[in-house]
């Protein structure tokens, strides 16, 4: 995707790339560390919206409250 020079093209990639952070964000904010990002553990589910997989590596992080 990134080596297509088209608009459009480049518009879905910053769409994923916002959703992929909005993701990470959420995680953040419920205080679990994903540890294990990496292109295969992206999915496109059918409506186009992203999903992360394979938590195996994830940690629940104390929030000190």
């Amino acid at each position: 995707l990134a080596a297509d020079n088209d608009p459009a093209t480049q518009n879905l990639l910053l769409f994923y790339l916002a959703e992929i952070i909005c993701c990470l964000k959420q995680m953040h904010d419920l205080s679990i560390l994903y540890r294990d990002l990496k292109p295969e553990h992206v999915l496109i589910c059918g409506t186009g919206h992203i999903k992360l997989v394979d938590f195996g590596f994830s940690k629940q992080i104390a929030t000190g409250k």
